[in-house]
């Protein structure tokens, strides 16, 4: 008996139907994923800004140990910043410590959208004093009155700080943010962190703070000053 067997192909697809119930499908997962995975990053940046901010603190810590418990701002050139015509910007404060601090990376916040990270501190592509970089390769404000004397006083911090006071300042600086004690506006924006905000302490300390956390690590100022300097990027 001769058979013979008849080969057929089965072609399966989805029909036009079924393909926009897939997409609708990934549609809704990925809208009720993405809070999630969001704020998982959120929460990761957050920590490394609080990591950053450590490692500034220890980096002033080393060179106030060496100048007689002064930061840069109150050091005369060469070693320190004092008197100097780039005392006003930020960036120019911090590269002070690029002996103490391994790579200027750190003087960037993950979450700062704004900011690029310096490759390494020098002149060249890439480099923290490139003027491609500067102030652009720094995501941390520096209160100018800050002291090592002072454990508590704020030394450094997001620069997402929203303040209207005002004062005077001896730097020759445009971008001074003054905070004024008791100041009622103050706050942090949404730039950064969703407004929050981080703040080094002089002692080393990190605090995570509100905006009302904010204000009453002001409400204190150094030196019995009524005005806070603060130096922003």
């Amino acid at each position: 008996m001769k058979t013979s067997t008849q080969l057929k192909s089965w072609t399966c697809a989805f029909t036009r139907v079924e393909a926009l119930v897939c997409l609708g499908v990934i549609t809704i997962l990925a809208a009720v994923a993405w809070p999630t995975v969001a704020g998982t990053r959120g929460r990761s940046d957050r920590v490394a800004c609080v990591n950053n901010l450590r490692l500034i603190g220890r980096a002033f810590q080393a060179y106030s140990g060496e100048h007689d418990g002064r930061n840069m701002l109150w050091v005369d050139q060469p070693e320190g910043t004092r008197l100097h015509g780039a005392s006003g910007n930020a960036f120019f404060q911090y590269s002070f410590l690029s002996n103490e601090l391994a790579t200027p990376n750190v003087l960037v916040c993950p979450s700062d959208r704004l900011k690029r990270v310096a490759q390494s501190w020098g002149l060249g592509p890439g480099g923290f004093m490139n003027s491609a970089y500067r102030n652009s390769a720094v995501s941390y404000f520096l209160a100018i009155h800050a002291s090592p004397r002072m454990p508590n006083s704020v030394l450094a911090g997001d620069r997402d700080i929203q303040a209207a006071g005002f004062g005077n300042c001896s730097l020759p600086a445009a971008n001074v943010v003054y905070v004024v004690r008791g100041q009622s506006n103050l706050a942090w924006t949404n730039d950064v962190h969703v407004f929050s905000g981080n703040l080094l302490l002089s002692d080393g300390r990190v605090l995570q703070t509100s905006s009302e956390g904010l204000r009453q690590s002001f409400s204190t100022p150094p030196y019995d000053a009524t005005v806070h300097h603060l130096l922003t990027p």
